[in-house]
C-alpha cells in the first residue's frame, strides 16, 4: 500500500504541473497550480485526488486523496502536506465552514507527510460532493500556520465518473521525454 500511495501522490503532483488554473496563495501570495480532481483505479481500489503546488513545480506540495475500496463501503480521506511540517502539530482538515478535523501525522518521507486517515462513508462523500472548498491547514517548522484551499467543484464528476483511459507512457522515439523537458526546469531557474 505504501508503494501505491507514493505512486498516486507522484501522479497527482505530476498532474498539477499540467493543470490549467492558477491562483494566489492567500497566506504567502505565491502563485499556485491546482490539479483537477482525478480518478485512478488499481486492483479494485479507486483513488480520487487533487493537489496543489507552487507555479513551476517548485516548492511544497499538498494533496487530498479519497481511497475507495470496491469491496467495502468505507471511504478514506488521506491528506499529504510538505515534509517541512511541524510534526508535533498534525493537520487540520475542513470542508467549507465545518469544524476542522485534527489528525496527527502517520508517516513522513521524501514526498511529504501523510496525516492519519480520516475514515468515512457515504456522509463524507456527500459532504465532498456538495462542498465548495476543502481546507488543509498545517503548521510549518517555524510554527506559522499554512492553509491551502482545494476547490471541490469537480470532485463529484471525478468520483462518479469512470477513470480516464490510461495514457501509455512508452518511448515513442523519445518524443515524451522531449515534450516533458521544458516542464522540468530546476527550481530557481527560469
Amino acid at each position: 500500500m505504501a508503494v501505491m500511495r507514493a505512486d498516486f501522490v507522484s501522479v497527482i503532483a505530476a498532474a498539477s504541473l499540467f493543470a490549467v488554473s492558477a491562483a494566489a496563495d492567500e497566506a504567502k501570495s505565491t502563485a499556485l497550480i491546482y490539479s483537477p480532481w482525478t480518478k485512478f483505479c488499481f486492483n479494485g481500489t479507486c483513488f480520487v485526488g487533487a493537489g496543489v503546488q507552487a507555479l513551476g513545480g517548485c516548492g511544497p506540495r499538498f494533496a487530498a486523496v479519497v481511497v475507495v475500496p470496491a469491496s467495502q463501503p468505507k471511504r478514506i480521506l488521506r491528506i499529504t502536506v510538505p515534509n517541512s511540517a511541524n510534526k508535533a502539530n498534525g493537520v487540520r482538515v475542513s470542508i467549507d465552514r465545518d469544524e476542522p478535523t485534527a489528525r496527527p501525522y502517520a508517516r513522513c518521507d521524501r514526498l511529504g507527510c501523510t496525516a492519519a486517515d480520516i475514515d468515512g462513508g457515504a456522509e463524507l462523500i456527500d459532504r465532498l460532493k456538495h462542498g465548495e472548498i476543502l481546507v488543509i491547514t498545517m503548521t510549518d517548522a517555524a510554527g506559522a500556520p499554512v492553509s491551502v484551499r482545494l476547490p471541490l467543484a469537480d470532485f463529484a464528476t471525478a468520483y462518479d465518473g469512470p477513470p480516464p483511459q490510461p495514457r501509455l507512457f512508452v518511448r515513442q522515439s523519445g518524443k515524451l521525454q522531449e515534450e516533458l523537458k521544458p516542464q522540468k526546469a530546476p527550481c530557481g531557474e527560469k
